[in-house]
């Protein structure tokens, strides 16, 4: 028997062998691992961009789409299903492919996947066994993720599994489910999010934001805003403003979008605000009220200019931002009123309603310049003048005819050290009109303008 030192060299030896193998072995995985890996990522985005040329050519009308299924149907394998889904759903993003991808998707069997990941299901039906996805029920982000897909899709058909969504124990799905309904702008949806809602809004624990069925609502056209009419008259504070806020939302997304006229109120709901909303207890309540006015008409220029009087100060804020977007000249009056208002926001908001009103607006705003004495006010009536665009206007006038209350207007701003602007509209403008400005400036009887309008000269 070989002596113990001798034995104890031999376990050395042998364990350090061990060690060696075990660690080539891991080496050698680690190497094999990364070698399939940049393979299936140049598969990727081989197929990426055959995809982008293959839909490119059928928009072209180079391919028929039996082709470009075929193509697909090779790529629809366990280790490339969710690289499908997704480089398809990034090419959504061009108009021009959309109805193709709509109709791979749904040839593919990705609707399907997405609709029973969306429900929780075991398994999926026999005709989708070719997607050899493994059976299993998904867990919530996975249920959101398919939720997710089917919005960005477009699918109209899974709008009635998306709305059981909202039911989901999970808040991740309901968001995603409601996201997704936003998205799909099915009509036959709306009565039943405007109801989850008011549920959620009379809720002590809401299961969904109010944020995201502003963002979901905001979606559909004005056209369904009638079912907004039931919340708005209901007994609970909380509905009604939700509803008041999600209806603006819904409005101002389409003035943004379309032509005005698609933003106007039908009749009903005119009355209702002009008669109950404008006169609510609830400030917030008017805030949102002012806003749904400027989509009444002219008829709403009386009640927004009693509301440009209201104690609180947001509710005056919101309803002088409603009569600029009137553009109706009766505005003028109370928003000229509102440029010596304690709230600075709202000096600034009638002072840029009155500069969006065109000529007549502007000239009134000069004319407060000139007589307000509030330094901070009249430093907001500059800014409104500048970023309209009036001042322009103003130095080609005064350049032109001097002597007039532009003029004064002029000497006043560089009196204040305000001359940012006009420095340059002198550099932008030809030596002509420059030094027309400048020449009808040192006339003043001011010396500090005088100096100004000389040192500008040099």
């Amino acid at each position: 028997m070989p002596p113990f030192d001798e034995r104890l060299i031999h376990a050395a030896l042998a364990l350090a062998l061990a060690v060696f193998a075990v660690s080539l072995l891991l080496i050698g995985a680690a190497i094999g691992r990364r070698i399939k890996r940049e393979r299936n990522f140049k598969i990727v985005d081989s197929f990426r961009q055959q995809s982008r040329t293959r839909l490119a050519s059928l928009a072209a009308g180079e391919t028929g789409y039996a082709e470009l299924l075929d193509y697909f149907q090779t790529m629809v394998s366990p280790p490339y299903v969710r690289d499908v889904e997704r480089i398809l759903l990034e090419l959504l993003s061009e108009p021009r492919y959309a109805p193709a991808i709509q109709q791979l998707a749904e040839d593919l069997g990705m609707v399907a996947l997405w609709q029973h990941g969306v429900q929780g299901t075991a398994s999926l039906p026999a005709r989708d066994k070719s997607l050899k996805v493994p059976p299993q029920r998904p867990r919530s982000h996975i249920r959101a993720w398919n939720a997710q897909n089917l919005g960005r899709l477009a699918h109209r058909p899974s709008w009635e599994l998306l709305l059981s969504a909202l039911n989901d124990p999970h808040r991740d799905v309901r968001e995603a489910a409601l996201r997704s309904l936003g998205a799909i702008e099915e009509p036959k949806s709306f009565p039943f999010l405007v109801e989850h809602l008011r549920q959620c809004a009379a809720s002590a624990v809401p299961s969904l934001p109010e944020r995201a069925f502003m963002s979901a609502l905001a979606c559909f056209p004005p056209q369904l805003a009638n079912h907004f009419y039931p919340l708005l008259e209901d007994a609970d504070v909380r509905v009604r403003l939700a509803a008041a806020r999600a209806l603006r939302e819904m409005l101002a997304r389409a003035s943004g979008r379309a032509q005005a006229e698609t933003s106007q109120l039908s009749p009903k709901l005119c009355r209702l605000v002009l008669t109950r909303l404008a006169n609510e207890p609830n400030p917030d309540l008017r805030a949102a009220a002012a806003d749904l006015l400027a989509s009444v008409g002219s008829e709403a220029v009386a009640v927004l200019a009693r509301m440009t009087e209201d104690n609180e100060w947001f509710v005056r804020l919101h309803a002088v931002r409603a009569l600029g977007r009137c553009h109706e000249e009766a505005a003028v009056p109370a928003l000229s009123a509102r440029l010596t208002d304690a709230q600075w926001r709202v000096r600034e908001a009638a002072a840029r309603a009155l500069a969006s009103l065109g000529p007549k607006g502007a000239e009134l705003l000069e004319q407060n310049f000139l007589s307000v004495r509030d330094e901070y006010a009249r430093e907001q009536i500059i800014e409104a003048l500048e970023t309209s665009g009036w001042l322009d206007e103003m130095a080609a006038r005064c350049a032109a005819v001097n002597g007039n209350a532009t003029s004064a207007v002029l000497c006043a701003m560089v009196k204040m050290g305000k001359t940012d602007y006009l420095e340059l509209w002198l550099h932008r403008e030809g030596i002509t009109k420059a030094g027309a400005l400048l020449s009808a400036l040192a006339a003043s009887a001011d010396p500090e303008v005088q100096r100004w309008a000389r040192r500008m000269a040099v």
